[in-house]
């Protein structure tokens, strides 16, 4: 008996599921393992007779269409082929979407990996995760890659974990910094914009450049209640560093001013990625410019790092950092030190920075300042702490 069309519809579905063709008998083993992985047992020699592949292809059982529709996210195959209750993706383990992402890239189909990154996105917000991936990519080749820059900027799912998650500060090739002003900027939004002059910002002060009070006090205009709260990260986090850089010191109020205004938009027993960010920039900013000891009598900041350190994030970055400030203040146990390994060279390196010992960042000083950008000025105080 021959396939009727739903069954290649199935294999269609599946070879978009698992990120690559199945035109083998050795890619139906390897299909054979990964649904082992779910619990679901389908064999080698079965998917071959149904896909082909050693002999005429052959209709499956009843109970093999249903095993491989589950794989797909559906209660069973009759669901499968009317297309109810569920989208294949919602289901998807993070890794597979990686891996997927990835192989999409690594041949070639970049435009099939944006489509992936929309559609899960669309789906489900906590796959943001995703852009990461897409930025290795897009970013060490903007002018390869600008078509699908600029059809995420015309997607709301795109602009908006651009914006907010699609970043990469230490992208060497400063990629990251030309799409922003290239693709974005041109059509951005208030806050939109205000991100980018404030991304910008930072990277000009960590190199040592003074951004003047006139700009600052600009700046400091377009803050509101209503300013989201990945926005009022990175605007605290300058304040603090572009003081330090024009006074050589960051005053009391000063910090005193930006804790408690950040603790306001804070619920100290709701965390997630964008308060996580708050409180990372904040103490990353503490540190570089020897102002901690300022804050280590804040119970509600104490309460705020130790929430960010505890919490089930995946920014590395920002646990480190409100880590460091709490090991400085022996707030936490000092012999303690997170394991600070992540996608991101931002996080990566600058984890990797505040647990180094002076001596180890002194050894290291030359790669801080031409790779990562990090003004002598601030290495010379880290090393001093």
């Amino acid at each position: 008996m021959t396939l009727d069309n739903s069954i290649y519809i199935l294999k269609q579905a599946l070879e978009r599921r698992v990120g690559h063709t199945l035109n083998s008998v050795q890619q139906c083993r390897q299909l054979e393992k990964w649904l082992a992985k779910y619990d679901i047992h389908v064999s080698y020699s079965t998917l071959s007779r149904m896909f082909g592949f050693n002999r005429q292809a052959l209709m499956p059982r009843k109970a093999t269409l249903n095993a491989l529709s589950t794989a797909l996210g559906y209660a069973d195959y009759p669901s499968f082929i009317k297309g109810q209750n569920i989208s294949p993706t919602r289901h998807r383990y993070q890794n597979d979407l990686i891996v997927q992402t990835e192989l999409y890239l690594e041949s070639g189909q970049s435009e099939s990996a944006v489509d992936l990154f929309i559609d899960a996105n669309q789906e489900d917000t906590k796959n943001s995760f995703l852009s990461l991936h897409l930025g290795k990519h897009f970013y060490a080749d903007v002018e390869k890659y600008h078509r699908q820059l600029v059809r995420l900027s015309q997607r709301e799912e795109g602009r908006n974990y651009f914006f907010q998650f699609f970043i990469d500060e230490d992208d060497l090739n400063g990629g990251c910094e030309r799409s922003l002003s290239q693709i974005f900027y041109a059509d951005a939004d208030g806050q939109e914009a205000f991100f980018v002059d404030l991304f910008q910002a930072r990277k000009r002060v960590m190199k040592g450049e003074l951004l003047s009070k006139n700009q600052m006090r600009k700046w400091s205009q377009n803050i509101s209640d209503q300013t989201a709260v990945h926005l009022l990260a990175r605007w605290y986090e300058l304040v603090i560093l572009n003081e330090f850089l024009q006074e050589g010191k960051v005053t009391e109020q000063t910090i005193e001013d930006v804790v408690d205004a950040a603790l306001k938009r804070l619920d100290l027993l709701m965390f997630e990625s964008a308060e996580c960010a708050l409180v990372g920039r904040i103490c990353r900013a503490l540190i570089f410019t020897r102002s901690a000891h300022l804050v280590y009598r804040n119970h509600g900041w104490i309460t705020a790092c130790r929430q960010v350190v505890f919490g089930d994030f995946s920014d590395l970055e920002f646990q480190s950092a409100a880590q460091r400030f709490l090991q400085l203040g022996n707030n936490f146990l000092s012999n303690q030190q997170m394991i600070c390994k992540s996608d991101w060279p931002n996080a990566y390196f600058t984890s990797q920075l505040f647990l180094q010992s002076p001596s180890s960042i002194q050894k290291n000083k030359v790669f801080f300042e031409k790779r990562m950008g990090i003004s002598s000025l601030f290495l010379k105080q880290l090393m001093s702490v």
